[in-house]
């Protein structure tokens, strides 16, 4: 985020997350086109990309999973995870591990959802893979 090269381009980004804030800090919003694919309706990621297809944007900053299952007709695009770091100030966040939440105190569903996931890690892992979505280890 802190490339000098960044500050030359056009970029896209979803409205109300991490990259956003990163790029107001930044001051380069102005230069920047914001997407609502969540808010908007008839919009998805598969706008962000077109937008990029046109030339309309230069680089596109967006998040797994939601874009991994357009990417996958659009094969001549790189995707590279933006890394937790800030050359000046505190780290930011770009990266987030996915989780599943139960209510406080039903230990029987937590156990039941660790122990499906736990049975079926390599099915999960195959159907995200086969949508793809770009898995990344946390550092």
């Amino acid at each position: 985020m802190d490339s000098p090269v960044l500050k030359q381009l056009r970029l896209g980004f979803e409205k109300d997350t991490p990259a956003e804030a990163a790029l107001k800090l930044r001051g380069m919003l102005p230069r920047s086109v914001p997407f609502a694919v969540g808010d908007e309706e008839g919009k998805s990621p598969a706008t962000m990309i077109e937008s990029l297809k046109k030339n309309e944007i230069d680089v596109l900053i967006t998040w797994e999973p939601a874009i991994g299952a357009f990417l996958g007709a659009n094969s001549n695009l790189e995707v590279v995870a933006v890394p937790n770091e800030r050359t000046l100030g505190t780290p930011e966040q770009f990266s987030f591990p996915m989780s599943m939440g139960v209510r406080m105190g039903d230990d029987a569903l937590k156990q039941r959802l660790d122990e499906a996931i736990g049975k079926h890690q390599s099915e999960l892992t195959s159907i995200l893979t086969q949508s793809g979505v770009k898995l990344f280890s946390p550092p």
